[in-house]
């Protein structure tokens, strides 16, 4: 069997191969998409979470600085009854002044945090609705990879005990350039030529459509060495109905 065929029969089972584990690899992005997606709300409900624990403990802190000024006030109120003068009386007036400007002042504050946290609640419930949806959505998508795996696992097996059978007889230094472009080219290593006009002898790269020479054409005829496309690289062959066509 001529090269060119052996390394066609490995192309053909490749692209059988590529196919079955490109549905998978489409199932795993998608999957990956989901988790990333979820990860991302995770993230923004804990960031939330974080913030209304520290908003509640200045809400408690500033609660408790009220209530000290409450204490104070009420203890000033005490002194201003058994003020002697109207000098102490006024004095006392004046500082208990201060202390209700301070107070309500933390208590203004106080009520913004408050109000801060509720908002985060209603935030907080929202992105629980929302992460409930997606872990549904990401639990479809492993659901939906592993009956593919399932699906594929035996005829997976048997096109790469298949390919292990195709690469004998292959000898290295084509193989390599083969596996490199099969890398390089995202799986398509090989193109068939196209004919565009036999009468003037005018050929295509099936994979660039730049034009090839007719010796390209002529070489791929005799099938003894590879053939590359000049232009994009890859591996050039000729279908067996259109070879048989030209030498007729």
């Amino acid at each position: 069997m001529p090269l060119i065929e052996k390394l066609l029969a490995l192309y053909r089972v490749d692209q059988q191969l590529r196919g079955l584990t490109g549905r998978i690899t489409s199932a795993e992005r998608y999957l990956r998409a989901q988790q990333s997606k979820l990860s991302e709300l995770l993230a923004s409900k804990d960031e939330l979470l974080s913030r209304q624990r520290q908003l509640k403990a200045t809400v408690a802190n500033n609660e408790a600085e009220i209530k000290g000024y409450d204490e104070r006030v009420t203890h000033l109120r005490d002194q201003m009854n058994l003020a002697k003068t109207s000098k102490e009386y006024n004095a006392f007036l004046t500082e208990v002044s201060t202390f209700k400007a301070d107070r309500g002042a933390i208590e203004e504050k106080t009520l913004e945090d408050m109000s801060r946290i509720e908002s985060i609640e209603a935030e907080v419930a929202s992105l629980d609705e929302l992460i409930g949806d997606r872990e549904k959505v990401k639990a479809v998508a492993e659901a939906d990879l592993t009956q593919r795996q399932a699906d594929a696992a035996e005829r997976l097996a048997e096109l790469r005990a298949e390919r292990t059978e195709k690469l004998r007889g292959i000898p290295a230094t084509p193989l390599a350039e083969y596996e490199h472009l099969l890398e390089d080219t995202d799986g398509e290593p090989m193109a068939t030529i196209v004919e565009e006009n036999r009468r003037r002898m005018e050929y295509s790269c099936g994979a660039c459509y730049m034009a090839l020479t007719a010796e390209t054409c002529n070489a791929l005829m005799v099938g003894e060495k590879l053939v590359c496309c000049h232009n994009c690289g890859v591996i050039l062959y000729i279908e067996n109905e259109l070879a048989d066509a030209i030498r007729k």
